[in-house]
Parts: C-alpha cells; sequence; structure tokens
C-alpha cells in the first residue's frame, strides 16, 4: 500500500472514529470509567503484563472506596482491573508468549480451590460461597500469572511501585482520620482514633500493611546499610525507605495487636537474613526491647497490657470490659472447631462461616458473629473441612520451602532481597493469621502479589548460578 493510498485510507477512518469517541462520552460516567478500565487492563495483560500488575496493586487499598455502578451492578475498581487483565494475559498465553508453570505452590493453591467448590453441598448462603470461591480464585489466577511475569527482579519494579502507591493513599486517609477523630467511638483508644484507612477497620489495613511493607523494607534495607545499589535509583530508593517508614507508622496507629505480633516477626525475620549487619541491629534491637520490658514499669505495663489482649482465658474466666474481645475471639474459635467436628470432610460451606455461627457457638454473650473465626486455619477447616484445612496448610509449607530454597540458591542480590520480603510478609500472615482471617476483601490478591515476588530467586537459571558462583 503506497503512502497515498494510506492517507485517504486514515482520512476516511476519521468520522467513524470522533463518531464512535462522540458515542462513548455520551455514555454514563460510570460507564465510560469501566470501558476505559477494561480496554487500559486488557492491554496491560496482553503487552505489558508487569505493569498491570502493579496497577492491580495501586486498587487494592481503595477498593472499597471507588466502587463503579453499571445499572444493578456494582463493581470494585480491583475487581473491574482484574477481570480484563486476566483475560489480556489468558491472550498472551494462548499465543505461546506465556506459560503456566506446575510449581508445588500452585498445584496446591489448586487443590485449596478445589476443596472450597466442593463445600458447595453444605453451603446455606451460596452467594457468600460464591464470593469466597471467587477470592481465592482471583488471587490464584494472580499468583499464577505474577509467577510466570517476575522471572527477573527487574519486572517486580511496577509492583513495587504500585504497592508503594497502595501505601501512600491508605496512609492518607488514615492521617486524616487521626485529625478528625473519624470512626465510631470504639475505634477510640489510647487518646487516639484507630486509623482503617478505606478497609473500614482497622484490623484489615494492618493486614494490607504487613503483606506490603516487608517487601518495600526488604528492598530497602541492603541499599540503606550500603550492600547494593537497590533496583531503583537513588531518588527512587529513598522515596521507597521514606513511605515504608510513613507505611510502619500507620500500622502503629491501627493499634491492631495482631498486626504488631505479625509486623515484629516479620521484622525480625527480615533482619536477620539481610546480612550480617542487619542481623547484628536486629539482635541488639531485641535485647534493647526485652531489657525496656522487663526493667522498666512503662515497658512492663505495655507488655502486660499486650500480653493480656492475646491471652486464652480458661472457660471458667469472668468477661469484664477488659477482656471482652480476647473472649470474644475464643468464641469464635470454639465454633469453627466445632463446625469442623460436625462436617470434617465439606465444612459448613465456603464463606458460610458467619451464617453457621449462632448454631455452633456455645456463648450466649457472643452470639452476634464477626464476620470470620479470627484464625486462618480454624476458618478453613470450619468452610471446608478437613480437606481444605489440610490443602491451606499444604499452600503453605510449599510456598515457605519454595522462598527459602530460592534464598539459598540465589546470588543476585535483587532477586534475593525480594525472596526475603517475600518471607517477610509470608511470616507475618502466619503469626498475624492465629488471630484473625486475613484472607477477606483482597488481602488474598495482596497476599499473591508479595509470595510472587519470590519467584526471580527461585527461577534464577542453573547455568547463571553457576556462573556467578564461578566468578
Amino acid at each position: 500500500m503506497n503512502a497515498l493510498a494510506l492517507h485517504r485510507r486514515t482520512e476516511a477512518m476519521i468520522p467513524g472514529t470522533i463518531a464512535a469517541s462522540a458515542a462513548v462520552l455520551l455514555l454514563p460516567p460510570p460507564v465510560v470509567v469501566a470501558l476505559a478500565m477494561t480496554a487500559l487492563m486488557l492491554a496491560a495483560g496482553m503487552f505489558r503484563p508487569a505493569i498491570g500488575l502493579g496497577l492491580i496493586a495501586v486498587t487494592i487499598p481503595v477498593q472499597e472506596a471507588v466502587t463503579v455502578a453499571i445499572g444493578p451492578v456494582s463493581m470494585t475498581l480491583t475487581r473491574l482491573a482484574l477481570l480484563p487483565f486476566l483475560v489480556g494475559w489468558g491472550i498472551l498465553w494462548l499465543n505461546r508468549r506465556a506459560e503456566i508453570r506446575l510449581t508445588p505452590p500452585i498445584v496446591a493453591w489448586f487443590l485449596l480451590l478445589a476443596a472450597l467448590v466442593a463445600s458447595f453441598p453444605a453451603a446455606v448462603d451460596r452467594i457468600a460461597w460464591a464470593e469466597e470461591v471467587y477470592r481465592w480464585s482471583a488471587a490464584f489466577a494472580i499468583y499464577v500469572v505474577a509467577s510466570d511475569v517476575m522471572k527477573r527482579a527487574e519486572n517486580a519494579r511496577p509492583l513495587l511501585i504500585g504497592s508503594a502507591s497502595g501505601i501512600v493513599l491508605a496512609s492518607l486517609a488514615g492521617i486524616g482520620q487521626i485529625a478528625t477523630a473519624a470512626g465510631p467511638a470504639s475505634f477510640q483508644a489510647n487518646g487516639l482514633t484507630r486509623v482503617y484507612a478505606f478497609f473500614g477497620e482497622p484490623n484489615p489495613f494492618a493486614a494490607y500493611l504487613e503483606m506490603t511493607l516487608p517487601l518495600l523494607i526488604a528492598i530497602s534495607l541492603p541499599w540503606l546499610i550500603g550492600r547494593h545499589p537497590g533496583l531503583f535509583g537513588r531518588t527512587g530508593m529513598v522515596l521507597l525507605a521514606a513511605i515504608a517508614a510513613v507505611g510502619s507508622l500507620m500500622l502503629l496507629l491501627t493499634q491492631s495487636r495482631g498486626g504488631y505480633l505479625g509486623f515484629g516477626a516479620s521484622l525480625v525475620a527480615i533482619g536477620l537474613l539481610s546480612g550480617q549487619r542487619s542481623r547484628i541491629l536486629t539482635l541488639a534491637s531485641l535485647v534493647v526491647l526485652a531489657l525496656l520490658v522487663t526493667f522498666t514499669p512503662p515497658g512492663r505495663f505495655a507488655a502486660q497490657r499486650f500480653t493480656s489482649s492475646v491471652a486464652v482465658f480458661n472457660t471458667g474466666e469472668e468477661v469484664t470490659v477488659e477482656n471482652w474481645s480476647v473472649q470474644e475471639r475464643v468464641a469464635h474459635w470454639r465454633a469453627g472447631l466445632q463446625m469442623l467436628r460436625d462436617k470434617p470432610w465439606t465444612g459448613v460451606g465456603a464463606g458460610n462461616f458467619n451464617q453457621r455461627y449462632r448454631e455452633y457457638t456455645q456463648v450466649w454473650r457472643f452470639r452476634i458473629p464477626r464476620g470470620h473465626a479470627h484464625n486462618n486455619e480454624i476458618q478453613m477447616g470450619a468452610q471446608s473441612g478437613y480437606t481444605g484445612l489440610i490443602a491451606y496448610l499444604a499452600l503453605l509449607f510449599t510456598v515457605g520451602a519454595r522462598i527459602l530454597r530460592g534464598m539459598r540458591r540465589t546470588t543476585l542480590a535483587g532477586a534475593r532481597a525480594l525472596a526475603i520480603g517475600a518471607f517477610g510478609v509470608f511470616i507475618a500472615v502466619l503469626v498475624h493469621g492465629q488471630f484473625d482471617y486475613l484472607h477477606g476483601l483482597s488481602l488474598s490478591i495482596a497476599f499473591a502479589l508479595a509470595l510472587a515476588c519470590a519467584e526471580p530467586a527461585a527461577t534464577t537459571p542453573v547455568a547463571a548460578r553457576e556462573r556467578m558462583t564461578a566468578s
């Protein structure tokens, strides 16, 4: 086709393009936003999946604040971004430009999803069942895609930028809540508002920060102590470290004791694994903390208050204002365990803990359900039986083993730092998950994205490792 013919064809297309654009602009604003998001994420899935993962990471903390209503259907921003992105990547896979690798975590995740699906006959609320299955399906799909996309540490840059941006947005909301004393009266503690950002409650916000901050800290720490230049330039690393500091402050302001435990365990793991200097600083900090807790009145008071808030009281303990939250948590644990005993193979159905709680609770004071069993493992067993519980434990084991294997084998500084960050997230969820169910909302997607950051270390080619070792 010569230049003149091409010019004429382009001119002929102009009126149609203008008419189509005008027609789109005349549509209701939510429909325009939905179409624009669909086109953007479809293109990202097909041509720049690493950027698509970063965009999804940005939407996670604001998903409940920004929803798009199209007729009777209301879509969160995360869901609106996720579905076309997966379609785009699926097209990439069909054209053999992407691959699905059946790693042990992917197999275990599939088995867990199968157990949740198999719990359908026991579910009394089929919509709640579908929502829970969707959450785990979306997280599974994202983990599969991210495991393929992040073969090198550089591929994780958009995700890190997206996570940092999400932390900034959530932190701005948290600062506003502190300044205006927002939220219900129950969120007022120690003279401050427990910040919750866009998550509705402080504990899910703390969980979100636990699933993002360890990555930023693990990337920033080696740069701060001068071990390697980092994944970004100097300005980028300064911003990353500053955002990690602000996010850590926000986590403290959630006043989530489970969040404190999880984040503290994560920091210890990252510190011990990030080199000799970091290890010395971490051990010294633990010694100082132990001395403060043991020998200072404020330290002893804080430790006593903290341990009393997470301790398990015996069944004869009198319920008081001070131990109410603990007793309520224990009541949910017992109800979940009773569900597992009563329905050992299918549980009460995915997402149906709330619907069956009053039937199984043994304490009349706590007959109003709080949404989940306050424990990852008990929740999984209650809603999908021993099959789901075993699959969940297998997922945790295979993920942890894959991260540790990658850390041990890789000699690439960036890949190792990402793996350490992923391990920090893993530890935080493991610890905090003993007091809350951390896979609600889109937290399971944030968890999947964080775990996939270990893939650059886990998939370092053998030949490359041998060359680096030899040199």
